[in-house]
């Protein structure tokens, strides 16, 4: 009696294919991105109250909180994005944009289109 496909092969065979969906999915995965345009900035400014932890997941990102969340991110020009909260399951309690001489606004409360970030 021959068997056509013993438990050792076909065990085999499910790790290979497993194997290959992983290494598909992490070629579609994007590293995140480095820092924050002007432009993307100016995006976020405009959605204002509505930002939520989501709005930079596709940014890489400093943790830097103990107690909140605080979520530093790179933004062109040498200043940063400072996004506070106690959850990251509730809209963060402040989004900052730190400019590099110390000056911070936040973008849940204020606009930057009068604010100089260059």
């Amino acid at each position: 009696m021959s068997k056509r496909n013993p438990p050792a092969t076909r065990l085999l065979l499910l790790i290979v294919i497993l194997l290959l969906t992983g290494c598909q999915t992490l070629q579609k995965d994007q590293a995140p991105k480095v820092s924050i345009s002007v432009d993307e900035l100016r995006a976020f400014s405009e959605k204002g109250g509505k930002l939520g932890w989501n709005d930079f997941a596709a940014y890489s990102y400093q943790d830097e909180g103990s107690g909140l969340f605080v979520r530093n991110y790179s933004i062109n020009g040498g200043h940063h994005l400072s996004v506070i909260g106690k959850s990251l399951d509730q809209q963060p309690d402040h989004v900052y944009v730190v400019h590099k001489d110390g000056e911070q606004i936040d973008l849940l409360r204020q606009n930057i289109e009068n604010w100089s970030i260059y």
